[in-house]
């Protein structure tokens, strides 16, 4: 299931194992039940486009949104390969009404 997340921590990348362990929540378990809540995921970078970013992990794939007046965190996103491994800290939001996901709601 693919959920919106609001992420207003920095992205950072991930060195040691023992620190991939620290996450709160799998990728694929966020779901309209987590809308609210602070999580730390963390993942590979599957893909980057504008504001958006997707990361994923061994359960699931979560869609991340990056404010519009993030511009540091989104300079530093773009500087990030893909399949890197990266930690995300933020609030689990709703997608906008209309853009709901239909596959997967």
């Amino acid at each position: 299931m693919r959920f919106e997340c609001k992420f207003f921590a920095v992205v950072r990348r991930i060195s040691s194992l023992n620190s991939f362990t620290t996450r709160t929540n799998t990728c694929g378990e966020l779901g309209l039940d987590s809308v609210g809540e602070k999580v730390c995921l963390k993942g590979w970078l599957h893909t980057f486009r504008g504001k958006f970013l997707l990361i994923r992990d061994a359960y699931g794939m979560t869609q991340i949104t990056i404010p519009g007046e993030r511009k540091e965190l989104l300079e530093k996103v773009n500087g990030i390969n893909f399949e890197s491994v990266i930690s995300i800290t933020g609030l689990v939001t709703k997608r906008p009404e209309g853009q709901e996901n239909k596959v997967s709601a």
